[in-house]
């Protein structure tokens, strides 16, 4: 049974309590491996030095592997909390716990994971190099670990989790995506069958689309490497969307009571602006050429889209506070292909791309600024937006609005 028959017979309450079930053996199974390799295993911690040596890549190294390495894919779970927080009865307090707690624990298991695995390792596995372990019956690598330490259990308990993670992966992701469909019927960018439900109020057509665009992604790429390559970079480039959407609100309604307020946001903003765009530049040219061809793919959509919605229901454009988006995109393809990360020309080297990433980013985080709404016409898009949703003004002391939702819940569909 795929994730799309699963959302769909579940419900979204079944669904919450079988992620939150799945989250568990998630969590349980490397913590578990963690506390196997370090109890019977012999811990070298000559092994950090040796082979090539402490990075031997150096400092390019380290931001590549967090960028393709799958360090960056594997931190992606606080995402979600963000993108199903709708359906929290408390965001003021849920969706800080839940991000900040999330990426607390995945950075201290995965630590913990590293730690345990390279002081595991025995002399002779990277004697020809870090780039050269291998491993018995193509085990991989904790599971290679685990075999030759004679824990068989282990290696078992690893293979499982390997089939049953990925699983759990597709279907919170399954779930999110039909969610952001649904969200852009329900602003008028796409035809209004995606806002379609089933009987369990889970919007059924955009989950297929989801499902059949999740299929379609897999066909370029000749490994599941090269596929996260391209995830990492595409959902960077959806993070470096939030803080310009961020930084454009605080200056539109600096007013507004909203559920949760982040402090020294003027200064973080941009700082995340330029993080996200570090991990689209290491990414590389190999796959971010993928990238950006798809982007301007997703423009030809939206504008077919666009073009086939009654004209009373389509919302304007606003093509001139989306000014900065072009020099953007260009400027991003463009050092890419020029700079030192993996594909591209190394005409820029390294050091200098990564001066010219940040003052790009911030120069164009500033046009970004200028080119935002006016202040009436963004808060006339906030305020339709939530009387469409009969979404309730949120009290000033967190406490329960007029019609027993807690403060701050996010916008519901009248039914």
């Amino acid at each position: 049974m795929d994730s799309l028959t699963v959302v769909n017979l579940m419900g979204v309450k079944a669904f919450a309590k079988s992620n939150a079930a799945l989250v568990w053996f998630k969590i349980a199974v490397p913590a578990v491996t963690v506390l196997a390799l370090l109890l019977f295993a012999p811990f070298d911690a000559s092994n950090f030095s040796g082979g090539d040596g402490f990075m031997p890549a150096g400092m390019q190294g380290v931001l590549t592997a967090i960028s393709v390495g799958g360090v960056f894919f594997a931190m992606f779970g606080f995402e979600q909390a963000i993108q199903l927080g709708g359906e929290s009865s408390n965001p003021r307090r849920n969706i800080p716990l839940s991000v900040i707690g999330s990426v607390l624990i995945g950075s201290t298991i995965y630590f913990g994971l590293q730690l345990a695995f390279v002081g595991a390792l025995p002399d002779n596995a990277f004697a020809k190099g870090w780039s050269n372990l291998s491993f018995a019956n193509a085990a991989g690598p904790y599971a290679g670990i685990a075999l030759l330490l004679g824990l068989s259990w282990l290696a078992i308990t690893l293979q499982v989790d390997a089939a049953i993670s990925p699983g759990g992966t597709g279907l919170i992701y399954t779930a999110t995506s039909a969610r952001l469909v649904y969200g852009l019927s329900k602003n008028g960018f796409v035809p209004r069958i995606f806002q379609r439900t089933s009987s369990r109020d889970v919007p059924i057509v955009a989950i297929v689309l989801s499902f059949i665009v999740g299929l379609i992604v897999f066909f370029p790429f000749p490994s599941w490497i090269k596929l996260v390559g391209l995830i990492v970079s595409a959902n960077a480039l959806v993070y470096a969307f939030a803080p310009l959407v961020f930084g454009a609100l605080r200056a539109q309604e600096p007013d507004r009571e909203r559920p949760f307020k982040l402090s020294g946001g003027s200064i973080l903003a941009p700082l995340g602006f330029v993080a996200a765009n570090y991990i689209v530049y290491f990414t590389g040219w190999v796959t971010n050429s993928k990238l950006f061809l798809l982007v301007l793919l997703g423009f030809v959509v939206l504008g077919i889209s666009y073009a086939i919605q009654p004209v009373d229901q389509r919302p304007p454009l606003e093509w001139k506070a989306t000014g900065w988006m072009w020099p953007y995109f260009g400027g991003m393809a463009l050092l890419s292909y020029l700079g030192s990360s993996e594909g591209g020309k190394k005409a820029i080297p390294f050091g200098l791309d990564l001066v010219l990433v940040a003052v790009f980013s911030v120069i164009i985080y500033f046009l970004a600024m200028r080119a935002r709404l006016d202040p009436d016409r963004a808060r006339m898009y906030i305020d339709a937006t939530q009387k469409e949703e009969g979404v309730e003004e949120p009290t000033d002391d967190g406490g329960d609005s007029s019609d027993g939702r807690n403060d701050g819940a996010a916008a519901r569909v009248k039914k």
